[in-house]
């Protein structure tokens, strides 16, 4: 699909979402959203941001993204088309930086995203709030009890 096109199909807002995620485009991002679209966060640590209602409640969120975490690469990504004709899950591996550290680290994602007149309507992000905390070289609360060894995987 070309850059400029607009999809509708939920298959393919998904691989537009990842491919504006991937290139920095955040405001584009925010844009695929319906007005009144919601992003939910099942996992969120204690304390953190786990609902947002609205899609300019979701730009003010993603604005400054990239000031802290660099996405460089999504080596994985399989979209997982459901038997509800408005909803994908899309799994997903992402290779980044941390800006702030220069840290390398790798997370994985399961993102269920309802699709209505090429908006979306619902995005439910399940990601590791501890391996989100270690790449993002923060909440030391969370981190305090684990070692680097403790996370073979990324973060």
């Amino acid at each position: 699909m070309a850059s400029s096109e607009t999809p509708t199909k939920p298959a393919d807002v998904a691989r537009r979402l990842l491919d504006l995620l991937l290139n920095k485009k955040m405001d584009a991002f925010c844009d695929m959203w319906a007005e009144d679209g919601t992003v939910e966060i099942p996992f969120a640590a204690p304390g953190a941001i786990n609902h947002m209602a609205g899609r300019e409640t979701i730009r003010s969120y993603l604005t400054h993204y990239c000031d802290h975490q660099l996405i460089e690469d999504l080596p994985h990504v399989h979209i997982h088309e459901t038997t509800d004709p408005e909803v994908v899950i899309a799994e997903w591996t992402a290779h980044g930086t941390t800006v702030s550290t220069g840290k390398k680290y790798e997370m994985k994602y399961i993102i269920v995203i309802t699709v209505r007149d090429g908006k979306v309507v619902n995005y439910r992000d399940y990601f590791s709030p501890l391996l989100a905390a270690r790449a993002a070289n923060d909440r030391p609360e969370l981190l305090a009890p684990f070692k680097d060894e403790d996370f073979p995987f990324g973060g």
